[in-house]
């Protein structure tokens, strides 16, 4: 039997919404292993050849690209040029991987993520990534 390498070509790994906004301490202690998870599986992927995506939100601080529900409670999740916006520190993207920002939940919503699959050749996308539903100071209920 011998060891033939597997082709990944296909694959890729959307990494979504791992950004200093969306991880709170509350998250953090529901999901301790979250950040050694992803970590591992951004190693696996790297060592693999799987191409990495990044995938995140950002937002204009003059609310010219947010979503109506956000206009309406006056703060949104990470906008340009905040520390919120930023990947944590266990997802930071190596150099050459592509980032693909977004302005709505669905990151289709950007025709730019599905033109890029598609250009690159991957029918299979690989998902990992963050919601975080929990009130903040830059949201009023």
């Amino acid at each position: 039997m011998t060891n033939t390498p597997l082709n990944w070509e296909q694959f890729a790994l959307l990494l979504i919404d791992v950004q200093r906004d969306f991880w709170s301490e509350r998250t953090a202690k529901i999901y301790p292993n979250f950040p050694a998870n992803i970590a591992t599986l951004l190693t696996l992927c790297r060592t693999e050849g799987i191409e990495v995506i990044h995938l995140r939100a950002s937002f204009e601080a003059d609310m010219s690209d947010w979503m109506p529900r956000y206009m309406l409670r006056g703060g949104i999740p990470c906008i340009q040029g905040t520390a919120g916006e930023e990947p944590v520190p266990f997802a930071v993207e190596n150099p050459g991987e592509t980032i693909i920002l977004k302005q709505t939940f669905d990151g289709f919503h950007n025709p730019e993520l599905f033109q890029y699959l598609c250009q690159k050749g991957k029918r299979f996308v690989l998902t990992a990534g963050l919601l975080d539903m929990t009130p903040k100071n830059w949201t009023t209920c």
